[in-house]
């Protein structure tokens, strides 16, 4: 089956009101700036109905941005159920993947001009990904309302993706090797 880009009225389209992804405002706004600076790369997926299957932050920033209409993909061929179990497929999948830190860093470097941090990068994510996280961490105060907790991982990979996923929970993370 091809899939076929079409441009629809954003004001005809029905984001899923069952979503359970929340976007932020901030998220939001990084998402718009993304589209500022890029264009709009990534369709909208919607059902046979104009209703939002994927790309509810996309949809919201492009209103913020105060345009008039977006690309759509037709997933048309989807059951009820079926494009209930994307809706959550889909997010949950983005979510499971981490960063090659080292292959990050090589990426980031290359990149002159352009403000990774209005994107979505955070000055904390760039400290614990690229600072020299062993000095940090001897130098890190230890009180009565820290607590210290060393994790011994089987290899990188695994290291690098328990990394992401405490730094999202909103934990100060620092990588020793």
């Amino acid at each position: 089956m091809a899939l076929r880009i079409k441009q629809r009225r954003i004001d005809e389209l029905k984001p899923y009101a069952r979503n359970a992804r929340i976007h932020t405002k901030e998220q939001i706004q990084q998402i718009a700036k993304s589209i500022e600076l890029f264009g709009m790369n990534v369709p909208v997926l919607v059902d046979s109905e104009g209703g939002v299957l994927a790309g509810h932050g996309r949809l919201e920033a492009l209103h913020m941005l105060g345009e008039e209409t977006v690309p759509t993909i037709e997933l048309g061929h989807l059951s009820d159920e079926q494009q209930r179990a994307f809706i959550l497929a889909d997010n949950k999948t983005a979510e499971n993947a981490y960063w090659d830190r080292l292959m990050l860093s090589e990426e980031l470097n290359l990149i002159g001009d352009i403000d990774m941090l209005e994107v979505g990068f955070s000055d904390k994510e760039f400290q614990g990904m690229f600072g020299d996280q062993n000095d940090s961490a001897k130098s890190a105060p230890i009180g009565d309302d820290r607590f210290l907790l060393l994790i011994d991982c089987g290899n990188e990979a695994e290291q690098f993706k328990l990394f992401d996923e405490l730094n999202e929970r909103g934990l100060e993370v620092t990588v020793m090797t």
